[in-house]
């Protein structure tokens, strides 16, 4: 996967970026895969999942409520951090989810950090010595615990 600037995008452990079922992460129509993981909130023209926002989507007549794991694709819009030029599409869920997003700000000594406004740990990849830095465009595959407010990164 590349970032906007054309640099590859690495994994927070340093691997190439890929989507879960291990194919590069681009996707529909030139966008990137930036969202794997459940809808949070529905509402009349978005919906929220693993915390990202994304307008213009008609949930109802896509079948999407609370709980449909779907696959979000589309750009990072590097000023905002926010997704643009986004597509929802409803997929056959696992535990795992994904995230593709900028990294806001770091918590080295806690092994923690904010991407594209999700808290991310990553303190299980620690003992590589991979951790992000502020600014950096990462991909997180990992367990999204919505009760604690984390995404728990797995190596």
């Amino acid at each position: 996967a590349n970032a906007i600037d054309g640099t590859d995008v690495w994994a927070i452990d340093g691997t190439d970026a890929n989507a879960i079922d291990g194919t590069d992460a681009n996707a529909i129509g030139g966008t990137d895969l930036l969202v794997l993981g459940r809808v949070e909130f529905v509402h009349s023209g978005f919906i929220s999942a693993l915390g990202q926002t994304i307008l213009g989507i008609n949930a109802e007549q896509q079948g999407i409520t609370v709980g449909t794991p779907v696959a979000i694709y589309g750009t990072i819009d590097r000023e905002t951090g926010g997704i643009v030029n986004a597509s929802v599409v409803p997929v056959t869920g696992g535990d795992l989810s994904f995230l593709r997003g900028v990294v806001d700000e770091v918590d080295h000594a806690r092994g923690r950090a904010v991407v594209s406004g999700v808290t991310v740990d990553y303190s299980a990849l620690l003992a590589d010595g991979k951790a992000p830095n502020a600014g950096d465009e990462v991909a997180i595959t990992g367990r999204a615990y919505h009760n604690l407010g984390v995404l728990v990164a797995q190596p």
